[in-house]
């Protein structure tokens, strides 16, 4: 198994004890590098018009858990609106 997979895995198990760095590594996967990385804050761009960007923020070593759960749920409108093309 790819190791974006298990991260991906690991964040659905259990969004709110989800590793910031799993998060992150996901979203590059998905995103690419961040468009803005300063402060606390990371910022991607997702190319989506409804959805144009995501921050992550980490909390210690965590990510936050509304955080992870906008990230899956922006992950599966991505693959659902491939899966129509």
């Amino acid at each position: 198994m790819k190791k974006i997979e298990k991260s991906l895995r690991n964040l659905r198990n259990n969004p709110e004890k989800a590793q910031f760095a799993e998060l992150l590594a996901v979203c590059v996967y998905f995103f690419g590098k961040p468009h803005r990385h300063g402060g606390s804050h990371i910022v991607f761009r997702t190319g989506l018009l409804e959805d144009p960007r995501i921050v992550i923020q980490a909390r210690g070593k965590s990510a936050k858990g509304y955080q992870v759960r906008q990230l899956l749920m922006l992950i599966d409108k991505m693959e659902r609106d491939s899966s129509h093309d």
